[in-house]
């Protein structure tokens, strides 16, 4: 069955789906099959059969699936009451990740994103995997990334500078022992009345390649790419930004004065949430953006742990970024690509 989750605002960008225990036990039992079969969701066997493997779900979540993927429903679904636990320990860095820690875990999270659209992953992102870890790391308690914690982390889409951005990406909660809350406000739910949209859908801001990035592309410049921060449809926008990295160009105060607007009108849309072990949430990563409250990291193995994948509805786009149509890892983007600048914000 599903709801929408409600908020002070009496709506809400989140549906939520509860898995009934008898499904849940019969789905389990799918995962541990697929575990078996695959042993590995880097499978390309089983990526490219993923589609086909709809009918292990639930009916109606396939049902809802197919609403979110063709945008008819709220941008974003959780999903909820899947058995799935996790003993292992959080590891202190993603590189420390075992495979089979989170077996289950990442065959339920592919096969559900996948019925969205394309698995795939950037080279530049943990080393390309096509799972990722999102963990606190000592050092990065106050970097405006997800393996931040103190810091929290602002709205923002998922990287908003590369064209070839994901169209979904799922996030799967490992644990969360303090509740630490997702934020999510979608811009469908926004009054966008008033709001001088037709600077927004001009390219007068400057969106700052996060650093995530530029570490993996071996870059210790700061970069920058010129874009719109609305783009589509006039009368059903999508969003391209992210607050942290995004400003109007310098000196531009129409282009600065609708970005500060949008962004109060997607504060009083925001829903939040916490993710409880086993829950899947499915976003929108062209109608919403997303955050996440401050957390005080243990690094003691009970840190919050959540699983990310990136889906996207046309792979083939990003064919001359990758090393053949079956590899399913984005190459970075040569800085002629980005139209952008090497160097500061402000010049």
């Amino acid at each position: 069955m599903a709801k929408r989750l409600d908020d002070s605002n009496d709506r809400s960008s989140v549906q939520e789906y509860v898995i009934a225990a008898t499904d849940g036990a019969r789905l389990l039992e799918s995962l541990r099959q697929l575990g078996s079969k695959y042993a590995e969701i880097n499978d390309p066997v089983y990526l490219n059969a993923i589609p086909r493997l709809a009918d292990l779900l639930p009916p109606d979540l396939t049902d809802h699936l197919a609403r979110l993927r063709d945008r008819r429903s709220t941008a974003a679904l959780l999903i909820r009451g899947m058995p799935l636990q996790v003993t292992a320990p959080t590891p202190t860095h993603w590189r420390e990740w075992r495979p089979e820690d989170t077996l289950l875990h990442d065959f339920w999270l592919t096969l559900v994103c996948g019925q969205l659209g394309e698995i795939f992953s950037f080279t530049s992102l943990q080393e390309g995997s096509l799972v990722e870890d999102i963990l606190p790391i000592e050092g990065l308690e106050d970097a405006q990334l997800g393996l931040s914690s103190l810091g929290g982390f602002d709205f923002h889409v998922d990287d908003p500078f590369d064209e070839d951005r994901c169209d979904f990406f799922g996030l799967i909660a490992m644990r969360n022992p303090d509740r630490t809350e997702t934020m999510l406000a979608a811009i469908d739910d926004a009054d966008l009345s008033g709001l001088d949209t037709e600077v927004l859908f001009e390219p007068r801001f400057l969106i700052q390649v996060d650093s995530e990035h530029l570490e993996g592309m071996g870059i210790t410049d700061e970069v920058t790419v010129r874009r719109p921060v609305l783009n589509g449809s006039r009368s059903a926008p999508g969003l391209c930004l992210d607050w942290t990295y995004t400003d109007a160009v310098p000196g531009d105060t129409r282009a600065q004065a609708g970005l500060a607007d949008l962004r109060s009108r997607m504060e009083a849309v925001m829903t939040t949430l916490a993710l409880e072990p086993g829950d899947l949430l499915l976003v929108d990563n062209y109608r919403s953006v997303h955050g996440r409250r401050p957390f005080r990291p243990r690094y003691d193995g009970a840190d919050r742990w959540l699983r990310h994948a990136m889906v996207t509805l046309d792979l083939g786009r990003s064919l001359a970024r990758r090393s053949s149509a079956e590899d399913r890892r984005i190459g970075p983007l040569s800085l002629a690509a980005m139209q952008g600048s090497i160097g500061s914000r402000d010049t």
